[in-house]
């Protein structure tokens, strides 16, 4: 688990390096402006936070971090922002563009492999049963936030890191129709992980008490 835990995250890493490096920006644009727009992307975000539930329990178990990335209500949550990052990656933004060279290796890792390290590092490593329902409303928080957070830094600077959020080009009202679906997206794909938890956690335990 712990072979697979780091060397995965180092992966993941490189990953958001080669997107960060391959990114082409406008020349005038100062290196601070351009790490705020790469890290202004909730793929970026969403594969940093899985670093860290990778690594840091890892890494540093007893510390405060380590300890609370381990908790599976924590683990849970990445995994559904891993799993969306991916869905609406694959649904339509893949359509919309073709990235090359480096910065394609960095998309496939950001984008595909991370996705696919979340749900096995879920469904192998972590306990059964752990999670509840009200788990699900908290893990919609992060999405909410970057809405905020989008829909301001946008009117502010006139970038928007999708087109489905494009508030100057598409209008206020057909973004946040676009944002409420994401964020039902977000609370179906957590209320089915926690399903799957419980599910799964009630069956481990009837097995266990059958062997005692």
């Amino acid at each position: 688990m712990r072979i697979f835990r780091l060397v995965c995250a180092a992966l993941l890493v490189v990953g958001i390096i080669l997107s960060y490096v391959a990114s082409t920006p406008d020349p005038a644009i100062g290196l601070v402006r351009r790490t705020v727009i790469f890290l202004s992307f909730f793929t970026i975000i969403a594969n940093c936070l899985l670093v860290a539930v990778l690594a840091l329990p890892e890494l540093a178990p007893r510390a405060a971090a380590g300890a609370m990335l381990a908790r599976p209500s924590v683990r849970g949550g990445v995994v559904v922002y891993a799993v969306m990052v991916g869905l609406i990656y694959v649904l339509i933004l893949r359509h919309l563009w073709s990235p090359a060279g480096w910065q394609a290796a960095g998309e496939v890792i950001v984008h595909y492999a991370a996705p696919i390290i979340a749900v096995v590092d879920w469904v192998v490593f972590v306990p059964r049963g752990r999670t509840r329902w009200r788990h699900a409303m908290w893990w919609v928080a992060l999405p909410l936030a970057y809405a905020v957070y989008t829909l301001a830094h946008g009117a502010a600077t006139g970038f928007y890191p999708y087109p489905f959020v494009d508030a100057a080009a598409l209008g206020l009202d057909t973004v946040l129709g676009h944002m409420a679906l994401i964020l039902l997206g977000f609370l179906v794909l957590g209320l089915s992980v926690v399903l799957i938890d419980r599910v799964e956690g009630r069956a481990a335990s009837r097995a266990e008490g059958r062997w005692r």
